[in-house]
């Protein structure tokens, strides 16, 4: 924030109503005031016919820099990490679209071993050992299923895809 005074003006804290700087230099009131983007720099006219341009960076903090990583343009369910494992493993994946996300683990035989139910995601990459589910080798009642190929299931919306896993103990 800042105050028009007669040859200059006063900057302001806007959340502590704290006076950060008097910018004074101008022989006559302010007819405009205008910041750069990152909010270092202010230039500033007066009636005197005069311009002028302040650095504000002593008075300001850096401005927060973000990286986005773009959507992925398909669903994508990945290999598992590691494979072949013995005491748990990863499953990444990528969503193009937001949904609600359900992994199904079977037997060679097509009996349901295990189901992970992550609820809503958003669209993007779960690629991560963070972001994607984990699977520790147990059945629903948590007792651990023997060595052996598994297949693994993403349902995610109306999309779905498989691939097997080893299991080795």
């Amino acid at each position: 924030m800042y105050n028009n005074v007669l040859g200059g003006l006063v900057l302001w804290d806007a959340r502590t109503g704290e006076q950060l700087a008097s910018l004074n230099g101008h022989k006559g009131h302010l007819s405009s005031i205008a910041f750069s983007p990152d909010g270092t720099t202010l230039a500033s006219g007066s009636f005197d016919g005069t311009i002028r341009l302040w650095d504000l960076s002593p008075y300001t903090s850096p401005v927060p820099t973000f990286t986005w990583a773009p959507l992925p343009t398909h669903t994508l369910l990945q290999s598992n990490y590691p494979n072949p494992f013995n005491r748990g493993t990863w499953i990444p994946f990528q969503l193009h679209s937001p949904g609600h996300v359900r992994f199904t683990i079977y037997d060679l035989r097509g009996a349901l071993v295990r189901e992970i139910d992550l609820g809503y995601r958003d669209a993007g990459a779960y690629l991560t050992t963070a972001a994607a589910p984990r699977w520790d080798g147990r059945d629903q009642q948590g007792q651990s299923v023997a060595s052996g190929v598994y297949m693994y299931r993403l349902q995610a919306g109306p999309v779905t895809q498989s691939r097997k896993m080893l299991l080795l103990k």
